[in-house]
């Protein structure tokens, strides 16, 4: 456990210090030729702002207002869309998947066809499509599920959430019956076959412990697959969140800001869930 709360603290410095100079990048080129000396001045001006957060202000119409309030509301405003998103799409996938491996292969063989068929659709097309239904379902019956756009105190909230969740459980429910699909050809699963045990016992106390890490692994990769998606949804939603905020004020501090605010929740909600992956399973995980 100690080694891996070294490990972690280790990578947590690495990333600060790579999110630094990511954040520093746009003030790198001059045009198309890199100008590092105005580069390195840049990055030392941001470590001298970040130290003196409260006193940053940014333009707005041509008004000078306090940087912090309007940061941290775009970035509550974000966390509340891709935080629940995560969780649903994750909890969605886990019992799809697990009602999947119950099925015969012949089915399961389509059902992997069509997910990677609905993986493949475009993120704008897919949100797009939501929008117009509910307008359609509007227009016909004269109720209105879902605000379509946020606009002054009426936020949209539960569509977005539904857009911003819908492909990821494509791409979580593929990987996932391809992992528990690799780990039901495993020897353990044969011989927990031949002692008489039930088919979901086994799927649920052995092949989803073993394949908790890959699970795991690939719900990293889900979350930047979301996260790349939560400015689309932002932008056609008319939601002010911290990507939208980033879009319209382009600076090095702003822009360095914003990546450690996005960063730190998911980076201690993963270290976290890798301790105790490591604790239940005994092994070591290190993505």
């Amino acid at each position: 456990m100690v080694q891996s709360v070294t490990r972690l603290s280790l990578k947590f410095v690495l990333i600060c210090i790579g999110l630094l100079l990511i954040g520093s990048v746009p003030s790198l080129f001059d045009g198309m030729t890199p100008d590092f000396p105005v580069y390195f001045q840049s990055i030392v001006q941001v470590l001298k702002d970040l130290f003196h957060p409260f006193s940053l202000t940014y333009n707005l119409v041509g008004t000078e207002r306090p940087l912090l309030p309007a940061l941290y509301e775009g970035w509550k405003t974000s966390m509340l869309l891709l935080l629940p998103s995560f969780i649903i799409a994750l909890a969605i996938s886990l019992i799809l998947t697990y009602l999947t491996m119950l099925l015969p292969n012949k089915i399961r063989r389509s059902i992997k066809f069509v997910l990677f068929v609905l993986e493949s659709m475009p993120d704008v097309l897919v949100i797009g499509i939501f929008q117009l239904t509910v307008i359609w379902i509007y227009q016909k019956t004269g109720v209105l599920f879902f605000n379509i756009a946020s606009f002054g105190e009426e936020n949209a909230i539960g569509l977005p959430i539904i857009a911003l969740t819908l492909l990821p459980i494509v791409l979580f429910y593929r990987m996932m019956v391809l992992d528990a699909e690799n780990e039901a050809t495993k020897p353990y699963v044969e011989l927990a076959q031949s002692k008489g045990l039930q088919r979901h016992k086994i799927l649920i106390v052995h092949i989803s412990r073993n394949a908790l890490i890959s699970i795991f692994s690939h719900s990293k990769l889900s979350l930047w697959f979301m996260l790349s998606n939560l400015l689309v949804v932002e932008f056609l939603f008319n939601i002010e969140g911290i990507l939208n905020f980033l879009m319209d004020n382009t600076e090095a501090l702003f822009f360095t800001m914003g990546l450690f605010m996005l960063f730190l929740p998911i980076f201690l909600i993963f270290s976290i869930g890798e301790l105790l992956i490591e604790w239940f399973t005994r092994q070591k995980v290190d993505f």
